[in-house]
């Protein structure tokens, strides 16, 4: 099986990178495409950070890398009070929360032709990990406390979010391809952006290495 991994941002790859011993780099449409003198049979895609961005490399990677399978990790921000920054979540499936056809009586979220507002992830790629499962809500908008936050969770409930994962799920389910997230908490409820910021360069080095036992020492 060929697996696409995805990321956003550099800071989330450069820690996998080290692992991964020697790679080639090549620039698709902005995007850099990293393969794997030792691991031919996975794919990483830097897509940079927003919806937009995360389905154009999912797109690239199922069109012209023929992945079978879309693995997503980096951060996100806790919607809930349980979680704690540092925790590593497993996606079970992903609502899009800024977007909307409510005007023609579609529920919040709600795609046309869909009876669900969730795009549901093989969460069993990582469940022998034993992590704790959450509905990921993302869309375009990094979120503070506050109203417009407050508004997405009462809508959605009580869960993560990020920038990317919509645009991910949105195009798995188009192609008909499978996808898994695995997500390690930058903030928590109450932080904010600069929590973030400040947690956000070396925190993510349990999720990468995690990935890095689960996708690439497994197609050694």
């Amino acid at each position: 099986m060929k697996i696409g991994i995805i990321v956003a941002m550099e800071k989330e790859l450069s820690p996998l990178l080290a692992l991964c011993g020697n790679y080639e780099i090549t620039s698709v449409i902005g995007n850099n495409i990293y393969t794997f003198e030792k691991y031919p049979d996975v794919v990483v895609a830097l897509s940079g950070v927003g919806e937009i961005k995360a389905a154009m490399a999912t797109t690239l990677l199922l069109s012209m890398y023929h992945v079978d399978h879309i693995v997503n990790y980096g951060y996100v921000g806790a919607y809930c009070e349980t979680l704690r920054l540092g925790q590593i979540v497993n996606i079970t499936s992903v609502v899009h929360c800024d977007f909307s056809l409510a005007v023609f009586g579609n529920q919040p979220g709600q795609y046309e032709g869909m009876d669900t507002v969730e795009f549901v992830a093989d969460s069993h790629y990582f469940n022998a990990l034993g992590y704790e499962q959450k509905k990921l809500s993302s869309s375009d908008n990094f979120l503070d406390p506050g109203p417009e936050r407050d508004v997405v969770i009462q809508t959605f409930g009580p869960n993560v979010s990020d920038m990317e994962g919509a645009g991910i799920a949105v195009t798995c389910h188009k192609a008909g391809k499978p996808f898994s997230m695995l997500k390690c908490v930058s903030n928590e409820l109450r932080q904010t952006s600069d929590d973030y910021m400040k947690f956000s360069f070396g925190g993510i080095s349990e999720c990468t290495k995690v990935i890095f036992e689960t996708v690439f020492a497994s197609n050694d």
